[in-house]
């Protein structure tokens, strides 16, 4: 049955009415597990019908076979409506973008050995499956694992992810959000963490970037547009920074001359508003000064409406067989949420003291073990996962 149909006027306008008052259940989902897609997803402000006031985190679990591509454990970050940490998309062929799509460094992932995750995608062999899953609001939190046939030397490959709320937005202000990353490889000799932000107009790293001359920066990034290959050293804690591209711009990455588009524009359609604050994805990687430091452009020029010039990020460890990557990631507008963040010292694990600009000061912790550990100001913690706010008034309930 469609529309008002045989209902009389008085049954219609009951309909009507409670129509009108229900939730959009494809814009009210709880965070949930997608074990046969999948997928975890995680998500705050589940109950706002305004999607701009959303925020969400979503794990690649699953079996990756056929044409999927070798990205066991890849996230994504959604905020403001947009995706802003997200997948480029495509198939094997190159009018789909280069370097491929179906090529685990173009994801947000960690590369061991300079290969793929997985062996390609008529050998597809990796498989990710759920450790943990605590989808309490506000402090939300993913524990996921992988292995894969094509990498038999990879032992330990785990992702812990939590997504912690700031702000849920109201009278025009922002909902903000970041997220506490923590993935640990074990196994190999040589592993890349993989990063590439939100289609940028503008790209900004904190440490001295220059024209890749060494032969490892120039066979890893070959295929990432040329010009665009860049090497330096990590120096302290990592800061890299992609502004959302609106502004519409003519380049020419090889022969042909294309288009990028306003994709704030064209991913939020009748909600844009140009006077709205610029945003941004920022990433914060911890403990690994001295590494080496590649930028490339993944770029697409022969798929019409599908134009991208598109800096991804990498840091190399070489010569160690265990590593681990903490890391803050926020995705905001106007001003990062965060005002301050401090590494805190604790013997495995990761952990962070977090400042906010609405006043909250938060303590996480992700170990390795359920030995406690005693975490900088006494708190002690154990577990795979831990979170403590206080604000002016004290602890946060």
């Amino acid at each position: 049955r469609i529309g008002q149909d045989g209902m009389s006027d008085a049954e219609w306008a009951e309909v009507t009415q409670a129509a009108a008052t229900a939730r959009n259940p494809f814009l009210t989902q709880e965070s949930r597990v997608m074990g046969g897609f999948g997928l975890v997803v995680m998500e705050e402000g589940a109950d706002n019908p305004n999607p701009l006031l959303k925020r969400a985190v979503t794990v690649r679990t699953g079996v990756a076979t056929g044409h999927a591509h070798p990205d066991s454990l890849d996230l994504q970050f959604y905020a403001h409506g947009l995706r802003m940490l997200s997948d480029l998309g495509g198939r094997t062929m190159g009018q789909y973008g280069k370097p491929s799509c179906m090529t685990s460094y173009v994801h947000n992932v960690v590369q061991v050995d300079d290969d793929d995750f997985t062996g390609g995608p008529r050998n597809s062999t990796g498989a990710a499956w759920l450790n943990a899953f605590w989808p309490a609001p506000g402090a939300q939190f993913t524990l996921a694992s992988a292995r894969s046939e094509a990498q038999p030397q990879v032992s330990l490959y785990r992702r812990g992810v939590a997504l912690i709320g700031v702000s849920d937005g109201a009278d025009g202000k922002p909902a903000d959000a970041y997220v506490f990353d923590f993935f640990r490889v074990s196994g190999g000799k040589v592993h890349t963490w993989c990063f590439k932000g939100c289609p940028p107009d503008e790209f900004t790293v904190n440490s001295p970037l220059a024209a890749a001359k060494s032969e490892t920066a120039q066979k890893y990034l070959k295929v990432h547009r040329a010009g665009s290959q860049l090497e330096g050293t990590a120096t302290g804690d990592m800061e890299a920074t992609w502004r959302l591209r609106r502004a519409e711009e003519r380049v020419k990455p090889r022969e042909k001359e294309i288009t990028l588009f306003n994709v704030e524009q064209r991913m939020l359609g009748k909600d844009y508003s140009a006077a709205s604050p610029r945003k941004f994805t920022r990433v914060n990687l911890f403990g690994h000064d001295g590494d080496k430091l590649m930028a490339g452009n993944w770029y697409c020029d022969e798929f019409k409406g599908r134009e991208f010039d598109w800096p991804l990020l990498y840091v190399r460890r070489e010569g160690k067989s265990d590593t681990a990557w903490p890391a803050i990631i926020q995705a905001y507008a106007g001003e990062p949420p965060i005002t301050s963040m401090r590494s805190l010292t604790v013997p495995a694990g990761a952990a962070f003291e977090v400042k906010t600009r609405n006043g909250f000061t938060d303590v996480l912790y992700q170990g390795v073990s359920a030995d406690a550990v005693t975490l900088d100001g006494g708190a002690r913690a154990s577990g795979e996962f831990a979170f403590l706010r206080r604000d002016a008034a004290g602890l946060c309930a």
